[in-house]
């Protein structure tokens, strides 16, 4: 199946980050960015997707004195994938790394992970307890693995807090992402 873009979207103007949005007027669109995906830098600038940022739009031009024209907000856009990655109908987006670590490309915000088990391997309630030991390393196992769920939760919600759009389409190569 072919996917295909919303022939009508909203589009901006930005300055582009000259890093990752450069203008070469000796190349196919003017630029190795169009096509691809953009965010807004810390500087208010336009600049390539890293791994795990979040998609505001698609790069259509770039122009000589380095602003560049990006679809955004909403329509349907059609964005490259990631290396490796994989997508199905309904999943958000956030940025990801193409060949060779490029940048501007997309991926499915990754799930949350599993929660660990936190069971204690014997029940103490009923025993009298003569050595604190056995009980204290049963809470401090509890401890550690809780605590470990809880760095893989924080570490991926500041990913999954950036997804955007929905998947609606998509091939081996491109995602068509409803930007809304």
């Amino acid at each position: 199946m072919t996917i295909k873009e919303h022939p009508l979207v909203v589009t901006s103007s930005f300055t582009a980050d000259g890093d990752t949005i450069t203008y070469n007027k000796n190349i196919e669109n003017r630029s190795t960015a169009v096509g691809k995906a953009f965010t807004i830098n810390a500087d208010g600038k336009a600049a390539l997707v890293a791994d795990g940022d979040e998609v505001i739009g698609k790069v259509l031009a770039v122009d000589d004195d380095n602003i560049m024209t990006g679809a955004y907000i909403c329509g349907g856009l059609r964005l490259p994938l990631g290396k490796n990655a994989t997508v199905a109908r309904g999943d958000k987006i956030v940025g990801a790394l193409g060949t060779r670590n490029g940048k501007g490309y997309v991926k499915a915000v990754p799930a949350p992970p599993e929660a660990v088990a936190t069971d204690a391997k014997e029940d103490y309630a009923d025993s009298d307890v003569q050595n604190n030991n056995a009980l204290d390393d049963a809470i401090n196992a509890t401890n550690t693995a809780l605590n470990t769920t809880a760095t893989a939760v924080n570490s991926i919600g500041e990913i999954v807090n950036k997804g955007r759009g929905l998947v609606v389409d998509f091939d081996d190569t491109d995602a068509l992402v409803a930007l809304i």
